[in-house]
């Protein structure tokens, strides 16, 4: 294995996805549409985090199977910024909001699909193309809470944050150990953190919505 730590702590942030979405699907309520979108973006991060620990432990550089699982990663990263645009759109718009939301998100989504799988693959692009999604979730969870003064609402947007702060991490190389901890598995470890939190919040905000509507 290359990079034990961080191929373990990849599979780990999969694993902690997989349950989250499992429970989101399994939720009953009866906004099941937003649920329903919140386990698609557990489940598009699970998806990346496994394709990239498969990357980090056991694929070799320049071979054709690094091309498909990288491919498959940043596809994965696009579909979890699809979500989140659904995601905010469903949470803080009505239904016209709602569909011109998801109209170009989706068009973003297919331009995106096809540029990174067959011009460029370079992980800035999928940043490029992830922040504004998460930025949006961002807001979208501090007007909600600005609304409704809710603690578990607040638990969202600390997750949110918590994951940029992860982002930060990696893309500055703050790592505990160069050689068994490096930043790439510090970076997963907050973002599993800010992941959590972000689940704790979505349980309550599907549950709230329900209640009351267009919050």
């Amino acid at each position: 294995m290359k990079e034990i730590d961080v191929a373990l702590t990849d599979y780990g942030l999969a694993f902690e996805c997989s349950v989250f979405a499992f429970v989101l699907i399994r939720n009953k309520c009866e906004d099941q549409p937003l649920s329903i979108w919140f386990a698609f973006l557990f489940a598009s991060v699970g998806l990346a985090s496994i394709m990239g620990g498969t990357i980090h432990g056991f694929v070799h550089e320049d071979t054709l199977s690094e091309a498909i699982f990288w491919r498959a990663t940043i596809v994965s990263i696009g579909i979890s910024a699809l979500t989140a645009w659904v995601i905010g759109a469903k949470i803080l718009l009505g239904n016209l909001g709602q569909r011109v939301v998801f109209f170009v998100a989706a068009l973003n989504f297919s331009i995106y699909l096809g540029y990174v799988v067959f011009f460029n693959q370079n992980f800035v692009v999928a940043v490029a193309n992830y922040l504004p999604a998460a930025i949006f979730l961002l807001v979208v969870f501090a007007i909600l809470y600005n609304r409704n003064q809710q603690r578990l609402v607040f638990l969202a947007l600390a997750g949110v944050i918590l994951t940029f702060v992860a982002a930060a991490i990696q893309q500055i190389g703050i790592g505990v150990h160069a050689e068994y901890f490096n930043h790439n598995a510090l970076y997963h470890v907050v973002q599993a953190v800010g992941l959590y939190l972000i689940f704790r919040g979505s349980m309550f905000v599907v549950e709230l919505r329900e209640k009351n509507g267009m919050i």
